[in-house]
Formats: structure tokens, C-alpha cells, sequence
């Protein structure tokens, strides 16, 4: 058996599965926000080129206080978000500053990021429920 052991696929055929990949794929270019887009085929398909990622890029440049001329630099950093390749000394020569500077833009950068990643799969579970391909379970909050 190839792929993870132990993970089950339910009855579903090969053709199946890629039919059902096909669909969670047009979904998520249905949303509406292209940010959420983005993050999503960034995170889930590795899109980190630079035109993959405009929107990303350029609300991470607002949230910085940036002019579009960093945008290199702010895909660096949001590429280092998803693939681990950039820390803050990387950020540091990049902007040319000291640590600490660089430290409080990552963390600028990166809650940015992770807002998006809220909403992104926010949205994306909402469709995902609708179409049936997922159930979340009932609430367990006590009265």
C-alpha cells in the first residue's frame, strides 16, 4: 500500500479522490477575498512565488507601515512564514536595522498572517459544510 498507513479514504475510488480534490480546489478559488486565496494555495500548495502572493504581500507592506518599495523584502518574509526559510537576522540585513526592530516586524508580519489564516479557514470550513464534505461536531458548552 502506498501513502500513510493506517489512513483511511472511506470507499472512495482513485478517480474519486481526485475528483473530490478537483472540487475542494475550485472551491477555494471561488472566495472571495483574494488574501484568502492566496494564503490558502500557499499554505496547503506551496504557491510562494512572488505573483502568487501580491495581495499577501501587499497587506503585509500596509501592516508594516511599508511603501511598495519593500515588497521584495515582505515576500521574503512572508515566504519565511510558510517555509521557515527566513529569521529575524535575515530580516535584519534585509532592512538593514537592529534586532529588536526586526524582531517586532516579524511579529507584526506574521500576526498579520495569521489573521488571514483565521479568516481563510473560517471561510473555507463554511463551505466545506455546506457541500457536505465535512460535519463539525455539535457544541459541548455546558449551560
Amino acid at each position: 500500500m502506498r501513502g500513510a498507513e493506517g489512513v483511511s479514504f472511506g470507499e472512495l475510488t482513485t478517480c474519486e479522490r481526485h475528483a473530490q480534490a478537483a472540487l475542494i480546489i475550485a472551491m477555494v478559488e471561488r472566495l472571495d477575498d483574494k488574501a484568502k486565496r492566496e494564503y490558502i494555495e500557499a499554505a496547503f500548495g506551496r504557491r510562494l512565488s512572488k505573483d502568487d502572493l501580491t495581495v499577501v504581500v501587499f497587506l503585509g507592506c500596509s501592516a508594516l507601515g511599508f511603501g511598495l518599495e519593500k515588497t521584495g523584502v515582505v515576500h521574503k518574509m512572508v515566504k519565511g512564514y510558510f517555509d521557515g526559510s527566513m529569521t529575524h537576522r535575515d530580516i535584519r540585513r534585509a532592512l538593514g536595522c537592529r534586532d529588536q526592530y526586526a524582531v517586532m516586524v516579524r511579529r507584526c508580519l506574521y500576526e498579520t498572517l495569521d489573521i488571514i489564516h483565521d479568516r481563510a479557514m473560517a471561510d473555507m470550513t463554511e463551505v466545506l459544510e455546506r457541500h457536505g464534505l465535512i460535519r463539525m461536531a455539535a457544541s459541548t458548552a455546558y449551560i
